[in-house]
């Protein structure tokens, strides 16, 4: 998840975008 680039980001957007990033990520 760290090439992605959100270092920048605080942790609770961080928990925010992680399951949509899985979501986006897995095959449907």
């Amino acid at each position: 998840m760290e090439r992605i680039g959100f270092r920048g980001l605080p942790k609770e957007t961080l928990e925010q975008l992680k399951p949509r990033l899985k979501k986006l990520h897995l095959p449907s």
